[in-house]
């Protein structure tokens, strides 16, 4: 996979505004979008308070079929007292993100477009207030102070990705963020956000999928929005009929898989982490994503575990990997239909303006 594919140039003359009208135009009120490789980045720690962050931050992932690295420095952050800690984007920076691209995508009227060597740059701009307020709409109540350590923590911790040697990305944060004073009551009162190469990418190439925002932000577990987020891109083509039933094709994930791919802390008891992801599971079924589908099975999953059967000695034989079957409620099901058919329509309707 090259960096043309993941980071395609950007011509000079082309309005990058309309990247947000056009994927403003496919998303509903209550859907927001994951967005291809960038919203697979293993950037959001799930455990980011007990990070070792005396050095750099370093994941090898997959995506499609190819491996990257991601390398992710901390950043200091300055509390009241001048108390200083170093820090890695966690599940509130997570949310926090996914509250301003849903922001982006619904507010044309915040969204300003900046002219910089030869291209174009989007920027975001509004109060803390206006962002805090849509963090508790979500369900989020930070305070405004949080809000502004969480943006600065995902601008500051910067992340660098490569592909073997190669650097496919600049070495950005998720996002940029600055801030102005109000000189009336001293509030950080204009925040201002760009975004990431990798998000523009994604926008100019079509390379994003329709996800239910309300269910996404009800979501407690950090595995489970993870999750959430990869079954939007997995299903690229739904049928009616075909999911959602006894005979339907599950979504179906390894412990192995989850490891290797996301910030889950790998256990020396892997147990711990079979539990970790049965909790996530169960918060799944709880916002209507996943579903009860048989008599016999009411958790919403199938599970299989896998022992090392060469372990000798007694006690339980130690476990070696984990694999589920992730039974996709009809609403989820419904929500990859119509993103299929309105990003083919997008796709369709683009083809047709440059022939």
């Amino acid at each position: 996979m090259s960096m043309s594919k993941l980071v395609p140039s950007i011509r000079p003359d082309k309005d990058q505004l309309d990247f947000f009208r056009e994927i403003a135009a496919v998303t509903g009120n209550n859907y927001t979008n994951t967005l291809e490789f960038y919203s697979s980045l293993p950037a959001i720690l799930f455990d980011a308070g007990h990070a070792d962050t005396s050095k750099p931050y370093r994941k090898i992932f997959t995506y499609g079929n190819e491996q990257f690295t991601l390398i992710m420095k901390p950043t200091n952050i300055v509390r009241k007292g001048d108390v200083v800690r170093q820090a890695f984007p966690g599940q509130r920076e997570g949310i926090v993100r996914e509250v301003v691209t849903k922001m982006a995508i619904d507010s044309p009227d915040i969204l300003h477009q900046i002219k910089a060597a030869n291209q174009t740059k989007v920027e975001l701009r509004c109060s803390l207030s206006r962002i805090r307020a849509r963090c508790i709409e979500a369900g989020h109540g930070w305070k405004l102070e949080e809000i502004h350590e969480a943006l600065q923590i995902l601008s500051e911790c910067r992340i660098e990705i490569k592909q073997g040697s190669v650097r496919i990305s600049p070495e950005v944060g998720l996002l940029g963020y600055g801030y102005g004073i109000n000189e009336t009551d001293s509030e950080r009162s204009l925040a201002v956000i760009t975004f990431h190469p990798l998000f523009i990418g994604a926008l100019r190439k079509k390379g994003y999928r329709q996800i239910h925002y309300g269910r996404l932000m009800q979501l407690k577990h950090p595995l489970a929005r993870w999750t959430y987020q990869r079954m939007s891109h997995y299903y690229t083509t739904v049928e009616k009929g075909f999911f959602g039933f006894s005979s339907a094709k599950p979504y179906n994930i390894s412990l192995k898989f989850i490891l290797e791919n996301s910030t889950m802390t790998r256990y020396v008891n892997l147990r711990n982490n079979v539990r970790e992801c049965r909790q996530a599971w169960a918060d799944m079924l709880r916002c209507g994503i996943l579903t009860a589908v048989r008599d016999k099975e009411k958790h919403g999953y199938d599970e299989e575990i896998r022992y090392d059967t060469s372990a000798r000695g007694r006690g339980r034989k130690p476990i070696i990997d984990a694999v589920w079957d992730l039974w996709i409620s009809g609403e989820v099901v419904e929500d990859m239909i119509v993103a299929t058919q309105k990003t083919k329509k997008l796709v369709d309707s683009e083809k047709n303006e440059s022939t």
